[in-house]
């Protein structure tokens, strides 16, 4: 949020989308408050995976190419990102971090949002480039399934063929209930 005035008492805060929020000051005395618009340059996050099985030379190409890129928009990105093996996953993922800092302040939030978000864009490509890509860890055989028709019938129907054979057996015809034939019924009977 961006000060918009302080009085004695009340503080008006204005949000991103303009909406104007008036705080008492006793409670603002109270809280932590951070100034973005004082602070240094902020470092920004991007978190992303590989699969296990990536070769560590196919990874260091990776890292190069993404410290690379991002020297190369000095208007955006201080030099010298860090990209680093952060974390080994259910055995099968290793989780990449890019560290790397903004030439901004991030009070200019629209800004900030833009130059990630064309970030990520080159992220994505470079893994194209490269033809890195995330798989699933188990490899799925799809080409031995079994038939898709069953003899086995959902319980209510064995319900409902047991009562149809009472009900039938009784005049060895069916007659109708309700103005509904004896199956149909019973399969009305159990929607209900």
């Amino acid at each position: 949020m961006f000060v918009e005035e302080m009085n004695i008492l009340t503080t008006v805060f204005r949000k991103l989308d303009n909406l104007k929020i008036r705080h008492p000051n006793s409670v603002l005395a109270t809280k932590a408050i951070s100034n973005y618009n004082r602070s240094t340059e902020m470092v920004e996050i991007i978190n992303f995976c590989l699969h296990i099985s990536t070769p560590m030379g196919k990874i260091n190409k990776l890292k190069r190419r993404i410290e690379r890129d991002v020297e190369s928009r000095s208007d955006h990105w201080h030099p010298n990102p860090m990209v680093l093996i952060r974390d080994l996953e259910d055995m099968n993922k290793i989780t990449m971090t890019l560290w790397l800092v903004h030439r901004i302040k991030h009070h200019d939030n629209k800004g900030r949002l833009m130059r990630r978000a064309a970030l990520i864009e080159n992220l994505i490509e470079i893994f194209r480039q490269e033809e890195i890509e995330y798989r699933m860890p188990l490899d799925v055989n799809v080409r031995n399934l079994p038939s898709p028709t069953s003899d086995r019938l959902p319980s209510n129907w064995t319900a409902c063929a047991t009562e149809h054979r009472k009900l039938t057996n009784r005049d060895d015809q069916e007659k109708p209930i309700y103005g509904v034939r004896h199956n149909s019924y019973c399969v009305r009977k159990q929607l209900r």
